[in-house]
Parts: C-alpha cells; structure tokens; sequence
C-alpha cells in the first residue's frame, strides 16, 4: 500500500475559476504560488506564506504573511 502524496493540485470547477483568475490576476501570484484555497470563505494560502481574502467587491484584502505589493515581495 503506497502513501498519499502530501500535496495535492488543487482542483477548480468552471464555477470557481473567475475567483481564482481575479486572485491570480489582482496579487500576480502564479497558479504554482497557491498552497490553498476555500471557495466559500475566498480565502488564498500562498506558498510564501500569504493569506488574502477576495472580497465580495473583488479587492483583495491581505489578512497576513508577506506584502500584497508584488514589487515588496521576495520570492
């Protein structure tokens, strides 16, 4: 018996996918960047160690970790 793999890619329904491109498109995050999503809180884990919330206005607000400028960003 093998073992799961610890990360998974994270599966998007037609539905989601204008969240997700208006996260990724609003942060400049790259789909690789995302660690985890919930589609019903809109709120982004980031593998750098961000946390973003889209907004129902579709801003976006940055709950934690780095800085939502990309440009202040180190990768």
């Amino acid at each position: 018996m093998g073992l799961a793999p610890l990360l998974t890619e994270i599966v998007v329904s037609k539905e989601h996918l204008p969240l997700r491109r208006k996260f990724l498109e609003a942060t400049g995050y790259g789909s690789d960047d995302l660690l985890s999503l919930n589609y019903i809180t809109k709120i982004f884990l980031t593998r750098n160690g961000g946390e973003y919330r889209v907004r129902d206005d579709d801003s976006i607000e940055h709950l934690g970790g780095p800085p939502p400028d990309v440009e202040d960003r180190i990768f």
